[in-house]
C-alpha cells in the first residue's frame, strides 16, 4: 500500500486544441438568413424603431435587420466582455439546440390559439 500521501492520477490524455474563436476568418459582410422567435412585442417596436428612422435624417438602422444585428452585436460584445475576458468564445463545433424548446413552444401555441380566437 501506498503510504505517500499522494493520489495515483488516472491517464488522462490531453486536453484537445481549443477551437478558433467564433467568427474567425468570416467576411463581416457576408450576411446569411436565420429565423427566431421573439415576442410579438418587441418586434413591433423594432418594426416601428426602423419604419421611423428610416424617415428621418437622424441616422441610425432603418431596416429590422440592422436593428437586430447592431444590437446582437452590442450584446454579444457585452458577454465576452463579462465572460470570456473580452475575446469571442470559441466556435461551436456540432450542431446546437435550436428552437424556443418545450416551454416556449407551448406559450407561442397557446398566444397563436388566442389569437385565433379572438378572430373569429
Amino acid at each position: 500500500m501506498d503510504t505517500s500521501g499522494t493520489v495515483p492520477q488516472p491517464d488522462v490524455p490531453p486536453p484537445a486544441d481549443p477551437p478558433a474563436p467564433a467568427g474567425l476568418g468570416i467576411d463581416p459582410l457576408e450576411r446569411t438568413p436565420r429565423s427566431f422567435h421573439l415576442s410579438r412585442e418587441v418586434l413591433e417596436r423594432a418594426r416601428a424603431a426602423a419604419y421611423w428612422l428610416s424617415r428621418s435624417r437622424g441616422g441610425g438602422p432603418t431596416t429590422i435587420s440592422e436593428l437586430v444585428e447592431q444590437a446582437l452585436r452590442q450584446e454579444v460584445e457585452r458577454l465576452e466582455a463579462e465572460h470570456n475576458d473580452g475575446v469571442p468564445f470559441p466556435a461551436v463545433v456540432g450542431r446546437m439546440r435550436t428552437g424556443p424548446g418545450a416551454a416556449g413552444a407551448e406559450r407561442i401555441r397557446q398566444a397563436q390559439r388566442a389569437r385565433r380566437r379572438g378572430a373569429s
